[in-house]
Parts: C-alpha cells; sequence; structure tokens
C-alpha cells in the first residue's frame, strides 16, 4: 500500500492562519488545570505524568510492581488469552492531568491536542532502544490506527485514532495506513464489561480491506488507551488473518494497575464522577 505525496503547502498554511486567530480569540489552556499558555499540558501538569516503565511483561507492556523479589516475563493476561500482537506498549498510566487531556481530546472534540499526544507516542518510540523488551521500531514500515466503526466516528465527528496516526507518522516520518484495517460491525462500548464479554463483544469486529498490499509487512497499531487488549487483539487477529507478518501496538496511557497508589485515586473519580 503506497503512500501518496499530495502538495498541501496553501492548505496548511491557511490551517496554521486560522489557528493563530482562534489562538488570539481563544488562548489555548492547559486540559489539566486550566493555565493559559500551552496547548495540551502546562509544565506542572506535565510533571505529574506516570510514565509506564520497567519491569513490563514482554508481550503486552503491563508494569509489575517494582518491588516484586522478581517479575515474570509476561503477565497473566498473556500467559492465558495470547493476544496475536506481537508486542503493545504505553507512555504512560491512564490517570491524572494526562487522562483528563485524553479525555478532552476523545470526548470533548479537542482536537486541537492532539500533536501534543502524539509527540508522546513519538517519544516512547524515540526509548524504545533503551528498554529491556523493545519494539523493533527500525522493522517498522507503516502505522495502522485502530478505527472506529462509521456508526461511532459519525457521532464523535472524527476517529480519534486516525487522528493521532497522521500526526505521529509526521514526526516519526512513518507511512499511515488509515484505510488498510477497517471496522466493518458496531460493538458495544467495552466500558463496564469483563474479560470475557470483551472479547466476545469485539470478536471478528476488523477486517483488512486489501489483502495484497499488506502481506509480509510489520506494522505498528497506534491507539489512545489500552485497557485490556481485546480490541488491539482482535484488529490484530484481522492482520495477522491477512497475511501481515507482525504486527505491534503504541497507545498513550494504559490502564492503572491496581498494585499502583494511581489506582485508588483514579477508583475514587470514577466513583464520584461517573
Amino acid at each position: 500500500m503506497a503512500s501518496r505525496c499530495v502538495n498541501c503547502c496553501g492548505t496548511m498554511k491557511l490551517a496554521d492562519l486560522l489557528q493563530e486567530l482562534l489562538d488570539l480569540i481563544l488562548p489555548p489552556a492547559c486540559e489539566g488545570c486550566g493555565a493559559v499558555g500551552k496547548m495540551g499540558l502546562c509544565d506542572d501538569c506535565t510533571q505529574e505524568i506516570i510514565l509506564v516503565q520497567a519491569p513490563l511483561c514482554a508481550h503486552c507492556g503491563f508494569p509489575f510492581d517494582p518491588s516484586l523479589a522478581r517479575a515474570p516475563q509476561l503477565c497473566s493476561y498473556c500467559g492465558e488469552y495470547a493476544p496475536m500482537y506481537d508486542a503493545a506498549r504505553a507512555y504512560a498510566m491512564h490517570s491524572g492531568p494526562l487522562r483528563q487531556a485524553i479525555i478532552a481530546y476523545k470526548f470533548r472534540g479537542r482536537m486541537a491536542i492532539a500533536p501534543f499526544l502524539a509527540r508522546l507516542l513519538a517519544e516512547r518510540l524515540a526509548a524504545e532502544s533503551t528498554q529491556l523488551w523493545p519494539l523493533p521500531v527500525d522493522r517498522i514500515e507503516a502505522l495502522v490506527p485502530i478505527p472506529l466503526h462509521h456508526e461511532r466516528k459519525r457521532w464523535r465527528g472524527f476517529d480519534q485514532a486516525a487522528v493521532l496516526a497522521r500526526h505521529l507518522g509526521k514526526l516519526v516520518d512513518m507511512p499511515v495506513w488509515e484505510h488498510c484495517l477497517t471496522r466493518h460491525r458496531p460493538t458495544l462500548p467495552q466500558v463496564g464489561l469483563s474479560m470475557e464479554e470483551r472479547l466476545e463483544n469485539v470478536q471478528n469486529a476488523f477486517a483488512v480491506t486489501d489483502a495484497e498490499a499488506v502481506r509480509g509487512r510489520t506494522v505498528l497499531m497506534v491507539d489512545d488507551v489500552y485497557t485490556t487488549g481485546a480490541t488491539a487483539a482482535d484488529a490484530a487477529r484481522a492482520l495477522k488473518s491477512a497475511g501481515v507478518e507482525a504486527v505491534y501496538l503504541l497507545t498513550i496511557t494504559r490502564t492503572v494497575p491496581d498494585w499502583h497508589p494511581a489506582f485508588r485515586a483514579e477508583s475514587l473519580y470514577d466513583d464520584a464522577y461517573h
């Protein structure tokens, strides 16, 4: 699937001008604390981001409790379900100001913070060479956003993974195969479902549009949040069934594990506001 070069300089200049005008009317503000000045998160809120760090599950990137005498190579989820992606990694925990920023982006249409979020993904990719179980970034040939169903996209107004992938592709100089994977049937929201229900909900929800174009390739799926991995697992199944050689996954955040101090804080937030 070849990427096309489009002469869009004029369009980009117009978009930049419109953004500058909008910034004058509505100055960019931190999604965490509301401080005016930066799009995304201010420096203070950025300091509150909890990075996902070793020890990790070699497969899904689940962060183990560092107080363990010896962390296993695989978490219990990967040991039981063996998801079909080759490895998954996330930049940070889904908590605090970064969680607020993702919620604003995803559910309140704050698309202007997509470049900020994409930079976090790029930072994670740049750091892979220093990790114990690194993604083979030099072998990745294209980015593949995990798509919404067209009905959900119409309701939301945009596909958050696709927008992230476009910005990330520019930052890391990788093509984005935005239309090679499709979610061909609607699924229920995964929130509140058990692991088994999540797997059943997304089973065979994805399909590849052009198997010949992706056969033998190595791709990196892109999404915003890793919760249980059920959605990513079925997307990877579709890609592998079409002949993709290796499928990796990168997300901005992943669910806070129950051993982490932030887990209690996020649980209290959910109880109070959801």
